[in-house]
């Protein structure tokens, strides 16, 4: 089997940050994270959900659903 590897962003690039299934440690854990990409020119763009909690998950399957498909652009319908 061959392992392919991706290029990285160049510098610039955004990166979203999403919890679609188990939540984040901490808030300081998070802002860790993120000030460390930004210090390696990165923007970052926290999903509106990531830090919510509900159970064992990073919030509500809806919530979830959500701050991945903002994340990847995928509109969205909204019902009737």
């Amino acid at each position: 089997m061959n392992t392919v590897v991706a290029k990285a962003a160049p510098p610039g690039s955004t990166i979203g940050v999403v919890t679609p299934g188990s939540p984040a440690e901490s808030r300081a854990q998070i802002q860790r994270a993120i000030r460390r990409q930004e210090e390696h020119g990165y923007r970052v763009k926290l999903a509106a959900g990531a830090l919510e909690r509900q159970d064992w998950h990073a919030g509500s399957p809806e919530t979830r659903s959500r701050d991945l498909q903002d994340a990847f652009g995928i509109r969205r319908s909204t019902p009737s």
